[in-house]
């Protein structure tokens, strides 16, 4: 099944520095507090954000704080920038 092509600008919460990042829209919860991350190493977790790989039960369960939703790939950079910057 194909993810949605939008994407999410999340806070990961349980985090100590509590890292900005980029996911796919399919990777958030109903509720918007709960993102799942996949294993492995950062390269490979990029990729799996670039393909909009389908979450998977195994994936980490990481609480989250909502900074903005329904991204579209055009203006996910500059998205990215702000909330990195203002972080």
């Amino acid at each position: 099944m194909a993810l949605p092509k939008r994407f999410c600008v999340v806070e990961f919460t349980s985090e100590e520095n509590r890292p900005v990042e980029a996911v796919p829209s399919g990777w958030i919860d109903v509720e918007k507090k709960f993102c799942r991350w996949p294993p492995g190493s950062i390269s490979q977790q990029t990729k799996d954000i670039k393909k909009r790989t389908p979450p998977k039960d195994s994936w980490k369960s990481c609480p989250i704080l909502m900074l903005k939703d329904n991204i579209g790939k055009h203006c996910l950079r500059r998205s990215m920038i702000v909330y990195t910057f203002n972080s």
